[in-house]
């Protein structure tokens, strides 16, 4: 899958003006993730490693992650402030309310469901 899936992610790495991360599949409570300790990488939920759609989703979106750190750790603009004042407050899947509402909610995933959507 990661052969096929090669053009997607050097586009969209080169849209987004980010570096080409290492992509692994593993078995995830989450459909993807993007992780940053020890090494930066995407992992990608075991039940799609033979699902394009899914994977070029999955993709997509952590990219988008991956830019909005450093958009808000490289500008001072408005959206730059809100991004870091919600990295540092970040809710994830591990520590959202029982309904999910204040995990779907936050701008920086609004953005990655929204680019996502437009790739």
């Amino acid at each position: 899958m990661l052969n096929k899936i090669k053009p997607l992610i050097e586009r969209v790495a080169e849209y987004l003006g980010v570096e080409i991360i290492p992509i692994e599949f593993d078995y995830i409570v989450d459909d993807s993730r993007l992780v940053l300790r020890p090494e930066v990488k995407i992992v990608i939920n075991c039940k799609y490693q033979d699902d394009y759609f899914e994977c070029a989703k999955a993709i997509t979106h952590e990219y988008r992650h991956l830019f909005q750190i450093f958009y808000a750790n490289m500008f001072n603009d408005s959206r730059a402030r809100r991004w870091k004042a919600e990295l540092t407050a970040l809710v994830n899947t591990s520590n959202m309310n029982n309904k999910g509402s204040n995990y779907i909610s936050q701008e920086l995933e609004l953005d990655a469901f929204s680019f996502t959507k437009s790739i």
